[in-house]
């Protein structure tokens, strides 16, 4: 597909031991944006690109409910020091706050933690069962207590007629009990 749409979160990374602390990006993808949430890697070192010849690179991602994913990212611009990768359908769902670290494996056995980060992923309101909310205006402390006392009223009797249907079926059970006894 040519004409693809994406949703870009950038992050420029200067790898160095200096700028190890967890980065918290900013970035927000939606639980909508399917196929369309891309993190976007700029790596620097010593003030130019970082090649990205001779290595893998693995992004883990930790989700808010516990889950761990380890990826393969995709390298853009090996020259350049650029690399991807597009959030997978299972991943974009998982809403909440993401945790994330970036790290190449290069071939001749050295490998490198180039960030740690953090983004978010917001629960759009279309995946969210949104109960309607009941909604009560109150003029004065008598009407509130007059409602207060009148769904009191309602509860007991809609726990009473249950009470009732419970014991009558224990009743029920009990007499054929003591006929097949």
């Amino acid at each position: 597909m040519t004409n693809q749409l994406f949703k870009n979160g950038v992050l420029p990374f200067v790898v160095d031991a200096y700028d190890q602390s967890v980065y918290d990006s900013k970035i927000v993808f939606s639980t909508q944006d399917i196929g369309t949430g891309k993190l976007i890697f700029k790596l620097r070192k010593d003030g130019v690109p970082l090649p990205l010849s001779a290595v893998d690179g693995k992004l883990v991602l930790k989700f808010a409910n516990g889950s761990k994913h380890i990826r393969n990212i995709t390298l853009v611009d090996k020259v350049e020091g650029i690399a991807e990768y597009v959030l997978d359908n299972d991943e974009i769902k998982q809403y909440g706050k993401v945790q994330a670290s970036l790290n190449l494996y290069y071939r001749n056995g050295q490998a490198l933690s180039v960030h740690e980060f953090i983004f978010d992923i917001q629960h759009n309101l279309i995946d969210q069962d949104i109960a309607p909310a009941a909604e009560f205006y109150i003029d004065d402390f008598q009407t509130l207590k007059t409602e207060i006392e009148r769904m009191a009223a309602e509860l007991e009797t809609d726990i009473q007629k249950r009470t009732d249907d419970m014991q009558g079926n224990i009743d029920k059970i009990t007499k054929e009990l003591q006929e097949q006894l």
